[in-house]
């Protein structure tokens, strides 16, 4: 009996523009790399609700403009662009998914072998107030999460920028 190879789970990262999500895809191309697997760069937006002016009555309807979805690709872009520079090839599939971060990413985690996220380190305060998407994924996640705190990720890039400066003459 032959058994075709099932492709092996991605691994999934959060990205949200920022320099801890593009830390963490850089640990996570790193480890697909070593992994022989691939990455998902997954990017949620909220669309926000209105009001159709011509109806009157409580009509909403989810709605982002065409402008908004293309500044929301282009950062989704950039991220990846950052994350993956000077790194081994990797197959890295971006993706803009509608819905809140949190739920977005542990729905991807039922297909992946392991769900990346950078923490920004916002404090419990913050956390109380606005919420944690990496709390929620390390709830509702259907597969193990990394997430990177702070103080990892900016190590990361300090050494990259380092290595990137050449031996030091020192």
């Amino acid at each position: 009996m032959s058994q075709e190879a099932k492709p092996a789970k991605p691994i999934v990262v959060g990205i949200d523009g920022s320099e801890f999500s593009v830390q963490a895809l850089r640990w996570a191309v790193s480890e697909a790399h070593r992994a022989g697997t691939s990455v998902s760069a997954i990017m949620a937006w909220q669309p926000y609700a209105v009001a159709p002016s011509s109806v009157p009555l409580p009509v909403l309807e989810q709605s982002v403009s065409e402008a908004e979805q293309r500044g929301l690709r282009e950062t989704l872009a950039e991220a990846v662009e950052r994350g993956t520079s000077g790194l081994p090839e990797v197959e890295v599939r971006a993706e803009l998914v509608p819905g809140p971060p949190g739920m977005v990413l542990a729905d991807a985690s039922a297909h992946a072998r392991l769900l990346v996220l950078g923490s920004h380190g916002r404090g419990y305060l913050v956390t109380a107030l606005i919420g944690s998407v990496a709390l929620a994924c390390v709830r509702d996640s259907l597969c193990p999460v990394l997430v990177l705190p702070p103080g990892v990720t900016r190590r990361l890039g300090e050494d990259e920028q380092r290595l990137a400066a050449g031996p030091s003459t020192h």
